[in-house]
C-alpha cells in the first residue's frame, strides 16, 4: 500500500518538474523572442575627438576707413548717376552739385594743381617701381619697406645654381648672383654641307650620340641658318643649324655629337660634320640692381643655396645687407615718402578750392568741374548716396571706400576657443562662398585681440577675383583635434534639443544582473551633459550622482524609442 502511494506521489513530482521545465523553456523562448536586441559600444575614458568647425567673414576694404563728403553751403544736387552698393569706375560722372553761390573762378587753378598732381603721381609710380625693382618685393605700402631687412634674391627658374657668385659675409662684386640653369634640354650646334642641307628641315626628328655615352637619342632640328658660310677649307660652304635634345645623362657643354636622319627610329645617315652641345636650353641669370661698386659696399649676409643644388623657381638664394645698403635704402624711401606727402597737400589744395562748397574728411581724389560735376579719379565701392534733391550745410552727400582687389581682405571675428583651436592646427584653414566651394587656403595677414574675441584678417588672393567681392560673405572650415572623456558615438546618445556643446541628453548604460534563468542584460538609463562635440563623436559628462568607478561602461548604440529605463535586453 505504502509503495503504491510512494510511487504515485513519484509520478506526480516527476510531472511537475516536467511541467516546471516545459514551462521555464517556454518562458525562456517568449522572453527570447519579446526581448529586443541592441549593439552596444563601450564608453571611451580618453579620446581625442576630431571637429570641424565653422565660422564667418566679410570681404572688406583692407583700410576701412571711409570717406565723407559733405555740404559746406545749401545747395541743389542732380544728376545723381550712383547708388548705394555699386562699384563705380574712376573718373566716372557721380553727380552735379549747383554751384552758382560759389562766386571764386577755380577752373585755372584746378588746372595747375591737377597738373602737378598727374606729374607727381608719374613721378612717385616711377620711384616705387625702381626700389621694387632693387629690393626685389612688391611695395603696397612704403612704410612696410625695412632697410635693415636687406635685399632677398630669388631663384628665377627652376634649374641648378651655377656659378654662384656670393660668399656669406663677403662682398658682392658682381650683379649677377648666380646663374639658373635647366641641363635638361641640350642645344646642339650643327654644320651640313652643301649636298646634306636640302635633305635637313626644322622640325625634322633626326638621332644624336653623345661622345662617351652609348646608343642613339631622338633630337629635333629646331633653327637652320639657309645663309652657307665658307668651310675651313675655303672652297666648300656649309649651313648651320641647331638641334634640341633631352640631356640623357651628365652631358655638360663642349660634348661632340653626331648627328644622322632616321627613319622608324632607325639611323639612315649620318652627317659629315660632328657637332657640339654649345648650352643648355634655358638659363636665367639671378641679378641684383643693388651690388657692390665704388660708391657702395654691400655684403651677402646669408646664403641659402650652394653651387650645383638644384632650387625650385621663387627659392631663396642669398640675402644682401651691411650700412651701405641700409643708408642707400634709407635715401630712396625717403624720397617716396617726401612725394607721397606731396601728393597729398596738392590734394588738400585741390580740396581747398571747394571748401565752400563741399568738405571731405580724408585725402582723396575727388574731382569737381566749373560747372560742378563731380568724379572720383579712382575706382570706388559707394556705401551711400543722399537721396535729397535738396542739400543743406553740413549734410552727408557721399560716403565711399576705394575699390581695388589689392587693398580688399577678408575680416572674421572669433571667440577665444576657436582662435585656441586655430593656434593649433596651423594654416589648415580653407574658406569659400558656402559649404560646399571651400577649396581655397585662407592666408592670415593679421589679429587684433579684443576681450573676449579676435579679429582675424585673410588675405583677398588672386583666386578670388571675380568670385568674391566687397561686402560677400565667406565661410571658413578647419579641423582641430581635441583630448576629451567620455567619448562616444554620436549615434549612442539622445538629445534633449540640438546635439551642441552644453546641452544635455539621455544614455542607456547596459548592466548585467543574475537571474534563475542565468545573466541578464538591464538598461540604465542615464542623463549626461554634452561637453565636446566632434564630426563622428561626443565628449559626456555624467550626473554627479553617477560613480563609474574603474570599471568599463558600454551603452546602446543606436537607440530606437523602444528602449526605456529598467528593460531587459539582449546585446549583439
Amino acid at each position: 500500500m505504502m509503495m503504491r502511494i510512494f510511487d504515485k506521489i513519484s509520478k506526480i513530482f516527476f510531472a511537475f518538474i516536467c511541467f516546471i521545465v516545459i514551462l521555464g523553456m517556454v518562458f525562456l523562448s517568449v522572453r527570447n523572442y519579446t526581448t529586443p536586441i541592441v549593439k552596444y559600444t563601450p564608453v571611451v575614458p580618453s579620446d581625442k575627438i576630431k571637429t570641424t568647425y565653422y565660422f564667418t567673414g566679410t570681404v572688406v576694404p583692407k583700410n576701412s576707413k571711409t570717406i565723407e563728403v559733405k555740404a559746406a553751403q545749401d545747395m541743389d544736387i542732380s544728376n545723381i548717376s550712383i547708388k548705394s552698393d555699386q562699384i563705380v569706375p574712376k573718373d566716372e560722372n557721380l553727380f552735379t552739385l549747383d554751384i552758382s553761390g560759389s562766386t571764386s573762378d577755380k577752373t585755372d587753378a584746378q588746372d595747375a594743381f591737377n597738373d602737378k598732381l598727374y606729374d607727381a603721381n608719374i613721378e612717385l609710380n616711377r620711384m616705387i617701381k625702381s626700389l621694387e625693382k632693387k629690393i626685389n618685393k612688391e611695395i603696397d605700402n612704403i612704410e612696410n619697406v625695412n632697410p635693415y631687412d636687406g635685399i632677398t634674391v630669388y631663384a628665377t627658374a627652376d634649374g641648378k645654381v651655377k656659378n654662384l657668385s656670393v660668399e656669406e659675409g663677403k662682398k658682392v662684386n658682381n650683379n649677377i648672383i648666380s646663374n639658373i640653369i635647366d641641363d635638361s634640354i641640350l642645344k646642339i650646334s650643327f654644320k651640313m654641307t652643301a649636298n646634306e642641307y636640302p635633305n635637313i628641315i626644322v622640325g625634322q626628328r633626326v638621332l644624336v650620340t653623345f661622345a662617351g655615352y652609348e646608343g642613339y637619342y631622338e633630337a629635333e632640328v629646331t633653327s637652320i641658318n639657309p645663309n652657307a658660310v665658307p668651310d675651313k677649307d675655303k672652297v666648300s660652304f656649309i649651313y648651320n643649324g641647331v638641334i634640341e635634345a633631352k640631356n640623357p645623362g651628365l652631358i655638360s657643354t663642349g660634348v661632340n655629337v653626331g648627328v644622322s636622319t632616321q627613319r622608324d627610329g632607325q639611323p639612315v645617315a649620318t652627317l659629315s660634320n660632328a657637332g657640339i652641345v654649345e648650352s643648355y636650353a634655358e638659363q636665367s641669370p639671378v641679378t641684383t640692381e643693388v651690388y657692390s661698386n665704388s660708391d657702395m659696399d654691400v655684403n651677402a649676409t646669408k646664403v641659402y643655396v650652394i653651387e650645383g643644388e638644384t632650387v625650385k623657381k621663387g627659392q631663396k638664394i642669398a640675402v644682401l645687407g651691411g650700412e651701405d645698403l641700409v643708408s642707400y635704402l634709407n635715401a630712396s624711401i625717403k624720397k617716396i615718402k617726401d612725394k607721397i606727402k606731396l601728393i597729398s597737400n596738392l590734394k588738400k589744395d585741390i580740396g581747398n578750392l571747394y571748401g565752400d562748397i563741399i568738405t571731405i574728411n580724408s585725402d582723396n581724389n575727388f574731382i569737381m568741374d566749373n560747372i560742378g560735376n563731380c568724379a572720383i579719379s579712382e575706382k570706388i565701392y559707394v556705401d551711400y548716396i543722399t537721396e535729397n534733391t535738396t542739400i543743406r550745410k553740413g549734410d552727408v552727400i557721399l560716403k565711399y571706400h576705394t575699390y581695388n582687389n589689392d587693398a580688399l581682405s577678408i575680416k572674421a571675428v572669433v571667440d577665444a576657443k576657436t582662435y585656441k583651436n586655430l593656434k593649433q592646427i596651423g594654416d589648415k584653414i580653407y574658406y569659400g562662398a558656402n559649404k560646399g566651394n571651400m577649396d581655397i587656403k585662407a592666408a592670415l595677414d593679421g589679429i587684433k585681440e579684443f576681450s573676449k574675441s579676435y579679429e582675424l584678417s585673410y588675405k583677398y588672393q588672386e583666386a578670388d577675383i571675380g568670385r568674391l567681392n566687397l561686402s560677400d560673405n565667406v565661410i571658413f572650415s578647419f579641423t582641430a583635434e581635441e583630448k576629451c572623456v567620455n567619448v562616444i558615438p554620436k549615434t549612442a546618445i539622445v538629445p534633449i534639443g540640438r546635439i551642441e556643446v552644453g546641452s544635455n541628453g539621455f544614455v542607456y548604460i547596459i548592466n548585467t544582473e543574475d537571474s534563475i534563468l542565468g545573466n541578464i542584460d538591464v538598461l540604465e538609463e542615464k542623463k549626461v551633459t554634452i561637453t565636446a562635440v566632434g564630426d563622428e563623436t561626443v565628449s559626456i559628462e555624467f550626473d554627479k550622482d553617477f560613480f563609474t568607478g574603474y570599471r568599463d561602461i558600454f551603452i546602446v548604440n543606436y537607440i530606437d524609442s523602444t528602449l526605456k529605463d529598467g528593460m531587459r535586453v539582449k546585446t549583439k
